[in-house]
């Protein structure tokens, strides 16, 4: 560079070496520190290789929203097994009933999906019968409580929620009515009974337990329900400042029908695998109430035995298919035709698993 060169240029030249400059110090430096970070030893002589696999972005699943639940059963089939006779199970001790008959139900290969078409509702009638009616009566015998339904109804101005928000905010109102625990079944929409027409309108059915139980409601005849500590009183109460409509029915029939009904037209998020439609709560969270529930097992209407899988041998026809007219879900049929026996007991795997429907 001579003297004639300009201050201009100079500058100019200046100005492009220390950007070239200090841009490679920055990245060796950048450089440096990942090697520091990732694979020079620390103090201790460890080295952690942080860097060997570079962790990829997962993106946050998107909450659920109260508007995307959709009916039970909307869903595809879930494989072509779904729906098919696998057998009877029953019980084979003809010396033992009436008549020398078997008792025998049909069942059916179930995958347990309650988004299946063809399996939700055999889905629906084992969580009810087989998973929550066993809990709930262990519950019922340690509260002291007699099960009680509930039905928790949100505002309008509520159904943008979230189904997580709703949920919580449900249990919290429940709570302040003296609903002390149970298992919370969502419903997104209200079927019209005489135009069959479907409608969003949120809620929750709720087959637990009542703080001090429901009776003293139950028989209560013109009482104020305004200013009482009962259960109605509390109810009426969080209405007007809340808005939500906290309903006791009436008592129970059955535990397990009751739930089986219920779950059989809930609604769930077919876009999130393991979505829980039944959650339980209070008192009878998996923490809470300290008892393990024992699956049932079928029992004789004829002898109180257990059942198992039976295969029928004989020649006569026995109707297997559930939408005809003739399908009848319960058999007591003769043990003996033409002098021999038509049933025997099965070698297949005994019922109780996840693959079978029980009508």
């Amino acid at each position: 560079m001579d003297a004639n060169t300009g201050d201009e240029t100079i500058e100019r030249w200046w100005k492009s070496y220390e950007r070239g400059y200090f841009s490679a110090l920055r990245e060796i430096d950048e450089w440096y520190s990942r090697y520091r970070r990732d694979f020079a030893p620390d103090r201790f002589g460890r080295v952690e290789f942080s860097a060997r696999a570079p962790r990829k972005s997962v993106e946050k699943r998107r909450e659920t929203l109260l508007r995307d639940l959709v009916l039970v059963g909307r869903g595809d089939v879930t494989n072509e097994n779904c729906g098919k006779f696998r057998g009877f199970y029953g019980c084979i001790q003809h010396e033992k009933h009436e008549g020398g008959v078997v008792f025998a139900r049909p069942y059916f290969n179930s995958c347990d999906k309650p988004s299946c078409p063809k399996c939700f509702m055999s889905w629906a009638q084992r969580a009810g019968y087989s998973k929550i009616e066993p809990r709930l009566l262990s519950a019922s015998e340690l509260l002291g409580l007699p099960v009680e339904h509930v039905v928790l109804s949100l505002p309008k101005d509520d159904y943008g929620l979230t189904y997580k928000e709703a949920k919580h905010k449900c249990i919290e109102i429940s709570a302040s009515c003296g609903v002390i625990g149970g298992v919370m079944i969502v419903h997104g929409n209200r079927m019209d009974k005489e135009t069959r027409v479907e409608t969003f309108s949120p809620h929750f059915h709720i087959v637990g337990f009542v703080e001090g139980g429901y009776e003293r409601c139950r028989r209560c005849r013109g009482g104020d329900c305004y200013v009482c500590d009962g259960i109605e009183g509390r109810c009426y109460r969080v209405y007007q400042t809340t808005g939500y409509i906290v309903r006791v029915l009436d008592a129970r029939k059955t535990v397990g029908g009751t739930a089986y009904y219920q779950l059989n037209h809930s609604s769930t998020d077919m876009s999130k695998r393991g979505f829980r439609i039944a959650v339980w709560f209070g008192r009878c969270g998996y923490r809470n109430l300290g008892v393990s529930s024992i699956k049932p097992r079928l029992k004789c209407p004829k002898c109180g035995g257990e059942c198992g899988s039976l295969e029928y041998i004989g020649s006569k026809h026995i109707v297997i298919d559930k939408n005809s007219p003739d399908f009848k879900k319960e058999l007591f049929e003769p043990y003996f035709e033409n002098g021999s026996p038509a049933w025997v007991v099965s070698e297949s795997k005994p019922l109780g698993g996840h693959a079978h429907e029980r009508i």
